[in-house]
């Protein structure tokens, strides 16, 4: 299966009823203000672990959330749509490239989750069943999110692994091929 498949599988498994993108667009709707807000909730995570020293800079922090916050209009405005699947797997692969552990990804990640409740619950009657529906479809949309990004994860570690081994055999013929002109030679 190409990931494209297995990410369409992942949402299939997760938007069961089929309104998943209806619900995430009225979440947008609601709290868009509030996302540069939520979004540096992800970066605090970040600076955190103290492994991007460029975090530490007050104004590369609010550009980083900015730009967060456009990531999260986008996936909040495509649920289950390619921009998203294609954001998510953006950054997993460059998680992959830096080394960066899954469980920070989906740690930073989850962090967001709290403000999305309390921009809700702002704007929102907190026994009304919308209410309610609304913070399901951020249930379901974070699960979805951090289901996708373990699937990226996993595809992009096949796919170095496959790379590695390529390179181990590549080396391993040269070395073979090389041994055999020596022993040719004498």
């Amino acid at each position: 299966n190409s990931l494209a498949e297995e990410i369409e599988a992942v949402v299939r498994k997760f938007d069961f009823d089929g309104d998943l993108a209806a619900n995430c667009a009225e979440v947008l709707s609601l709290i868009d203000d509030d996302l540069a807000d939520i979004s540096i909730k992800y970066w605090d995570y970040w600076a955190s672990l103290g492994i991007f020293s460029e975090l530490t800079d007050p104004s590369h922090k609010a550009a980083m959330a900015q730009r967060t916050a456009n990531f999260m209009r986008t996936r909040l405005g495509d649920a289950c749509g390619s921009s998203w699947h294609f954001g998510l797997q953006a950054q997993v692969t460059d998680a992959c490239k830096r080394e960066i552990p899954l469980s920070d990804v989906l740690a930073a990640s989850s962090r967001t989750n709290i403000g999305y409740y309390r921009a809700i619950g702002r704007k929102m009657d907190r026994t009304s069943p919308d209410y309610l529906r609304l913070v399901k479809a951020i249930m379901d949309f974070t699960t979805t999110d951090l289901a996708i990004m373990s699937t990226c994860y996993a595809h992009s570690q096949r796919m170095r692994t496959q790379e590695k081994q390529k390179d181990f055999t590549a080396q391993f013929e040269n070395d073979i091929g090389a041994t055999a002109a020596d022993v040719s030679e004498h």
